[in-house]
């Protein structure tokens, strides 16, 4: 009878630490910070970078080592199995990108075709051993790439052609011709739509001093900054039916 009762307690207290485990669990949230799109670009080749820049996890078990794995898509990241934080005393965990954010490779074949098609990519917050999901958020997969058709000879006239981006978020993209370092012209493509950004618009495909070599480059915003995501090729007079711009990613 002397140990009659603690199985009954051992069973109690269980109970009680798994309800309230439990409770951490649906009360946990995982959030990043920056636009929300990842893009992917095929012309780079390893691993696609995104514009969130860090990932947060709250109501997490105080202390507790909490894993961020990518749940669909390319699996894992990181040497296979994620990135592992540890949750201050207030449950909050954190994730720092940009250069290692969980394989956001496409299932499909993307190409180099700019598209405003994207994927959702889920990602989760798990504990050490990956039994117990805490929290999940969806990101969306995009395509950074451009291009640019001509019809006809370009070195005969300065011509208009189709500009195609997609990849650089929502916004007004902007082309510059960059000549020996320097901004020579910039020209306003229009305003992308969509999840991760899509623009199809009618431009000059050269500067009004179309010579020599140019570095061809178009990003979100009115500013150049070649840190940021942008797509780029070279630009020669005797240029083209059709121009690839290759995506850049950011560097921070």
């Amino acid at each position: 009878m002397k140990n009659s009762g603690r199985p009954l307690l051992f069973a109690l207290t269980l109970a009680l630490s798994m309800a309230a485990f439990t409770q951490v669990s649906a009360a946990a949230e995982l959030k990043y910070d920056g636009k929300g799109c990842a893009v992917y670009a095929e012309n780079v080749g390893d691993r696609p970078e995104a514009s969130i820049t860090r990932f947060t996890g709250t109501g997490l078990p105080p202390g507790g080592g909490a894993v961020l794995r990518n749940a669909t898509g390319f699996p894992e990241s990181f040497f296979g199995g994620g990135m592992t934080s540890y949750a201050d005393d207030s449950g909050v965990a954190t994730w720092m990108s940009p250069y290692w954010v969980p394989d956001f490779v496409p299932d499909s074949t993307f190409g180099t075709t700019p598209t405003p098609k994207t994927e959702l990519n889920r990602l989760e917050v798990t504990d050490l051993f990956a039994n117990t999901v805490y929290a999940s958020v969806d990101v969306n997969i995009g395509l950074l790439a451009g291009t640019i058709q001509v019809k006809g000879d370009p070195r005969r006239n300065r011509k208009k052609g189709t500009w195609k981006v997609s990849g650089l978020g929502t916004g007004s993209y902007y082309a510059f011709f960059i000549k020996k370092g320097k901004v020579a012209s910039k020209t306003k493509l229009g305003k992308a739509s969509g999840k991760c950004g899509y623009l199809s618009a009618k431009a000059f495909t050269q500067p009004k001093k179309s010579k020599g070599k140019y570095r061809i480059v178009v990003q979100n915003g009115p500013k150049l900054n070649l840190s940021a995501n942008h797509v780029e090729a070279t630009y020669v007079n005797d240029v083209y039916a059709k121009v690839t711009l290759a995506g850049k990613y950011a560097t921070k």
